[in-house]
């Protein structure tokens, strides 16, 4: 039997892990309008992107070089927002 304690615990945990990963897609795609993102990705294929958002956030993390200005965080925003407007929900 799980106990109520525990299930609050565990979904502060989820709400946390889901805010975490949200931050990273903001930032892999302000990395990505940026057009920093071909340095983390292997010499393949150059001319389009390879790597998801969520893992070019992870990478900008590790990276003390990288510099995003909120401006640009701005605008990923934005697309975000324009990508969750034009999704097609309809099964």
């Amino acid at each position: 039997m799980i106990l109520p304690c525990k299930v609050k615990r565990l979904s502060v945990l989820l709400f946390l892990n889901v805010v975490a990963s949200l931050v990273l897609i903001l930032l892999g795609m302000a990395v990505v309008l940026t057009k920093q993102h071909f340095q983390y990705q292997a010499n393949t294929i150059k001319s389009r992107r390879v790597l998801s958002y969520h893992f070019v956030g992870l990478r900008a993390i590790a990276d003390r070089k990288l510099r995003i200005s909120k401006h640009q965080l701005k605008q990923a925003m934005i697309n975000i927002h324009s990508l969750i407007a034009g999704a097609n929900y309809d099964i």
